[in-house]
C-alpha cells in the first residue's frame, strides 16, 4: 500500500512534504594493469605448449630405451 504525506506531523505545516528523488552514481575505481588484455593466458598458454612439448619429449626418451 502506497500512502502519499503531504503535511508535516511534526511541525503541522501543510503541503509542505514532497519527494526528493534519489540519484545514485556508480563510480569505479579503474586499477591499471601492468599487463595488456590477455597477456596472462598468452604466458599460460605458451607455457603450456612448452611442459606438453617437454613431456612428449621425455616420452619418447623413455620409449626408446
Amino acid at each position: 500500500m502506497f500512502i502519499k504525506l503531504r503535511n508535516c506531523d511534526a511541525c503541522s505545516a501543510d503541503g509542505s512534504l514532497f519527494r526528493v528523488p534519489s540519484v545514485t552514481y556508480s563510480t569505479k575505481n579503474k586499477v591499471l594493469s601492468e599487463n595488456k588484455t590477455g597477456e596472462l593466458v598468452k604466458e599460460f598458454i605458451s607455457d603450456a605448449k612448452k611442459e606438453v612439448e617437454e613431456q612428449k619429449r621425455e616420452m619418447m626418451e623413455d620409449y626408446n630405451r
